[in-house]
């Protein structure tokens, strides 16, 4: 039997990783690979290899969740979306979890019919014990979980699939890993999970010493992007996604509710372009759903929203000016 645990459906008693809801996969369960695996899992018995091949893998998702939306991105702009097949939840849990229940944008489950993201993971491993979390990318051969690690599929997805068509833009090029690495980890840390170490916080000190640096990292970008296009110049990198479905969101959902309201991103006036930049690329603005993430923020976190109200605004307009 399982049970809810800090948002997130935990099968069995097994103990919660963490206590952010879109926060990085901690538990590990599933760190396989599509193509040849880079971490060298593989090489010590500690993953499995998965072939590269068009209409193979599935992806399951919530459109209001951060780490899903960089995938759905990817997909889109590698031109994986003939090749990899999506459902999305609804954007609202039920004391299960993540969902398949009638509701805005869902995309119901092809692979068993399922109603709740954590029977999936049942169906993957009869014993699993852990997160019933999203993003999963799934094997149909197997009927099992290839990763449920938004970072590494970002990776495959970024290249395993090029010889079958896929777009040949590199967002992960050999010259430029470190410094993506490096981005990508001050990202996460202050600003990706550091919005909802906020949002949740408990702690006046902890609340305050997280917006500090979530700020003076916004400030940093804002900063960078003055004298560049994106964050590592004029080349378009996985960190740039990283931070994008963050900044896409915060004046929305982040700046009201998890009290992250020293400023918004519009008054970064580089932040602000960089934004409308990125959104403006083709097949961007599809992927992100603004409905979704306002339905999920607003009814999924009741302690900081107990009246359950979901607000009309703000009006974003996120079209590239002049």
């Amino acid at each position: 039997m399982g049970m809810l645990v800090n948002g997130e459906w935990q099968l069995s008693d097994a103990q919660a990783h963490g206590s952010g809801v879109h926060r990085e996969n901690q538990s590990g369960q599933f760190r396989h690979w599509i193509g040849e695996d880079p971490r060298g899992l593989h090489a010590a018995g500690q993953a499995m290899t998965y072939p590269a091949q068009a209409g193979r893998y599935h992806l399951v998702v919530s459109s209001a969740c951060p780490n899903c939306h960089r995938l759905l991105i990817m997909r889109r702009v590698k031109r994986l979306h003939t090749m990899v097949s999506v459902s999305v939840t609804n954007p609202v849990r039920t004391d299960q979890g993540w969902h398949f229940g009638a509701g805005h944008g869902v995309i119901p489950d092809p692979i068993m019919g399922a109603q709740y993201v954590h029977q999936l993971y049942s169906l993957a491993q009869a014993d699993y014990t852990g997160r019933a979390s999203v993003p999963i990318l799934w094997d149909r051969e197997s009927q099992s979980i290839v990763s449920n690690e938004s970072g590494d599929i970002m990776q495959m997805f970024n290249s395993a699939f090029n010889d079958l068509g896929a777009d040949s833009y590199d967002y992960y090029p050999n010259e430029l890993q470190a410094e993506i690495d490096t981005w990508n980890d001050k990202i996460f840390h202050t600003i990706n999970d550091g919005v909802y170490r906020a949002g949740l916080s408990q702690d006046s000190v902890v609340y305050r010493r997280t917006i500090i640096d979530l700020f003076q990292a916004l400030d940093e970008i804002e900063s960078t992007l003055s004298e560049n296009d994106y964050l590592l110049g004029n080349h378009i990198t996985l960190a740039d996604w990283r931070l994008w479905v963050s900044l896409v969101r915060f004046d929305a959902v982040y700046y009201p509710l998890f009290y992250c309201n020293v400023r918004r991103m519009v008054d970064y006036p580089h932040i602000r372009r960089y934004i409308q930049r990125l959104y403006c690329l083709p097949g961007v603005a599809e992927t992100f759903d603004l409905k979704a993430c306002k339905l999920h923020y607003f009814l999924s976190y009741p302690q900081c929203n107990p009246r359950g109200l979901v607000p009309l605004g703000p009006s974003l307009d996120f079209t590239l000016k002049a």
